[in-house]
């Protein structure tokens, strides 16, 4: 696992790599900027946790609302 080998020892690895997903999906949505959309559309219908698309949804609506 990618993530695994970089996050070893650090507090980064109890997230594991969805949590980290999601969390950068919340921090692209809550800054604002548009340039973030297409990747944040393409991880909203294409990852495969529901939970990381469900946040990057909430971060493209967030987004487009502002």
């Amino acid at each position: 696992e990618e993530h695994g080998r970089w996050a070893h020892g650090s507090p980064l690895r109890r997230s594991g790599g969805d949590g980290l997903a999601r969390n950068a999906a919340i921090v692209l949505g809550n800054g604002g900027d548009r340039r973030h959309l297409p990747v944040l559309r393409r991880v909203g219908s294409e990852h495969p946790s529901e939970t990381v698309k469900d946040a990057a949804r909430w971060a493209a609506e967030r987004i487009e609302r502002s």
